[in-house]
């Protein structure tokens, strides 16, 4: 069950705050919060932190903003931006209040980035959304130009330009015995040579 309530509906908004299981609290990014906007959260929605806040975005704005001062006056867990009149972000939010929001997370490996770029390629042909993503090593570098590019998801064939980065210069011990009257003879031991591992 959903209750809504608006702020200025004092009594509507105690009885909504002592009823729900987790808090949604709604503003707009481009205005000021009110005055300790979670005042009527329960104690056990402040205490296990069950607060998200969504900040609705002016339609114009490219990217998200307001969301410090909000966050100093409301303690969520869990932040959402959406832009007003998004028919994506309002579906988002209806999976998430629902339960049926879909994460994708990508494992680490270098060669697998290239998988991970498939993946993310073949959900998005299907129509499969991505509410939340996470990973590690090279698996968070793709899910940050997912989380960065949004929905300027054909951007992320870009990500394809890690192949043309150059590894870097490696150093490489080269162990050889120390022949003292070879022309050039080095003290023995290992010399630092210097060049790429291609």
């Amino acid at each position: 069950m959903l209750y809504a309530a608006e702020r200025e509906d004092i009594e509507w908004a105690k009885v909504c705050g002592r009823q729900v299981d987790r808090l949604f609290l709604v503003g707009r990014s481009d205005l000021p919060p009110p005055f300790d906007p979670s005042a009527f959260s329960s104690q056990a929605i402040q205490q296990h932190r069950l607060m998200d806040l969504i900040l609705v975005q002016p339609k114009n704005r490219d990217r998200p903003k307001g969301c410090e001062r909000w966050l100093d006056a409301a303690p969520a867990s869990r932040l959402f931006h959406v832009k007003a009149g998004d028919i994506r972000d309002a579906g988002r939010l209806a999976r998430v209040v629902t339960g049926t929001s879909i994460g994708l997370v990508l494992s680490g490996g270098g060669a697998r980035a290239y998988a991970h770029i498939g993946v993310i390629k073949a959900m998005r042909e299907a129509g499969r959304p991505i509410d939340f993503i996470g990973g590690a090593s090279m698996g968070a570098i793709v899910g940050a130009g997912v989380a960065g590019l949004g929905r300027r998801g054909d951007r992320l064939a870009g990500a394809r330009r890690f192949r043309q980065l150059q590894p870097p210069r490696r150093h490489r011990l080269s162990h050889g015995r120390h022949d003292p009257r070879a022309p050039g003879a080095q003290p023995a031991g290992a010399s630092l040579q210097h060049g790429s591992d291609r």
